[in-house]
């Protein structure tokens, strides 16, 4: 019996209820190019999104994955599926096991019905920081801001690889990007986690040199990292105010005011055309200019997603 279909078995004796339904949605966004490193196919040799096929030996690639809704094609025999297609036939199980092991492998998936324990209703769980480093060796969280066209150069410039643990799942740690803010804490993110251990702004001074008299704001970091690589800084070319969530907007307003030029890269939906009319009106008496800058990136709701889909049209050209 193979290791997969042997870990499988384990899976299935153990007493464990079935997955939810929402357990299964982020099981399924599991990048296939994940699963082909996982069982040790060839990954590196790739153009236009053509791969090496997996179910046997090939010269020519011929094995087509669209990261956009994680399905794959092999033109070698004219089959095509989803990610449990491709994990029943590399591991040999069924389409229910297919999702223990797809659980096995993933080190950041959190199975809400298998580990949570009850929590007093409006208390949130404590996350705890094992460590961080400047270096990211995690593959996953690397692929994940590959994914939204972050460079490992941008991300190891101003983000840290986190391990946390969480309150009431004993025994687990996980891996997450982590952004540091002005409390110290750390806003966390992963291919399936959005949380924070503290609510706060992040604040970024340029070098003395460069004009400190403007300020970009965004609403998350990953707008951030994206108007960054996407204008080819070496360095940040003014100051930078990083919200972290929108309810941190009158907290911004006493940095934002000790400029005089504030550009503001916030989504193009309710909530943010709401926070840059209040940016805009609080700072009215002060004579500062105020930019509204989402038309850079109009018919996208923010700055990465624009990011991300350029840079698809450019993979599949």
């Amino acid at each position: 019996m193979s290791f997969y279909k042997h870990l499988i078995l384990l899976y299935n004796t153990s007493i464990m209820p079935a997955f939810t339904e929402e357990e299964k949605r982020i099981l399924l966004q599991t990048p296939i190019e994940l699963i082909l490193s996982h069982f040790g196919k060839a990954t590196k040799h790739r153009r236009g999104n053509m791969f090496y096929s997996p179910f046997r030996d090939e010269c020519t690639p011929s094995f087509h994955v669209n990261p956009n809704n994680n399905t794959w094609y092999d033109f070698g025999t004219g089959e095509g599926g989803g990610i449990i297609d491709i994990v029943t036939r590399l591991a040999g199980c069924s389409r229910s096991q297919a999702y223990d092991f797809l659980a096995s492998m993933r080190k950041d998936f959190v199975a809400l019905s298998k580990y949570s324990h009850p929590k007093e209703k409006g208390k949130a769980s404590r996350i705890d920081i094992a460590s961080s480093r400047n270096g990211f060796r995690n593959r996953s969280l690397i692929s994940y801001a590959e994914e939204r066209g972050i460079s490992l150069e941008t991300l190891e410039s101003f983000c840290k690889e986190v391990i946390y643990s969480i309150d009431g799942i004993r025994g687990r740690q996980f891996y997450a990007i982590g952004f540091r803010n002005d409390s110290g804490g750390y806003v966390l993110r992963s291919r399936f986690t959005k949380k924070c251990t503290s609510n706060d702004l992040s604040t970024l001074k340029c070098i003395p040199e460069n004009d400190r008299s403007s300020v970009a704001v965004f609403e998350g970091f990953f707008d951030f990292l994206s108007w960054y690589e996407d204008n080819g800084y070496c360095t940040l070319p003014c100051d930078v105010c990083i919200l972290n969530s929108v309810v941190n907007t009158e907290r911004s307003l006493d940095f934002l005011r000790a400029h005089d030029n504030i550009l503001i890269y916030f989504d193009n939906d309710e909530a943010g055309k709401k926070a840059t009319q209040s940016i805009i009106e609080k700072t009215k008496a002060k004579y500062i200019l105020v930019q509204d800058m989402s038309g850079t990136y109009l018919g996208y709701n923010d700055y990465n997603e624009m990011l991300k889909d350029r840079i698809s049209k450019q993979q599949s050209n």
